[in-house]
């Protein structure tokens, strides 16, 4: 299955992701920076698609819980 984008409600922080089911990345284009979360359930990654503040959904959630990987 092909990566998905999700439709994130409007954020100053993340301008855009995308979720690969088979790989469970849950990548995060900040407006400063990108990378991707890894082992992140399909659940989990609808949970921040339906998000009212994705950015402090990945500050509060995603963060603490999920090895980031920088993109350069």
């Amino acid at each position: 299955m092909a990566p998905r984008v999700l439709n994130l409600n409007p954020s100053s922080n993340v301008a855009g992701s995308t979720y690969d089911p088979d790989t469970q990345q849950l990548a995060v284009q900040f407006y400063a920076g990108a990378g991707f979360y890894s082992g992140v359930s399909e659940d989990e990654a609808l949970e921040f698609e339906r998000a009212p503040s994705p950015g402090k959904y990945v500050h509060d959630y995603l963060k603490p819980r999920f090895p980031w990987t920088k993109l350069a």
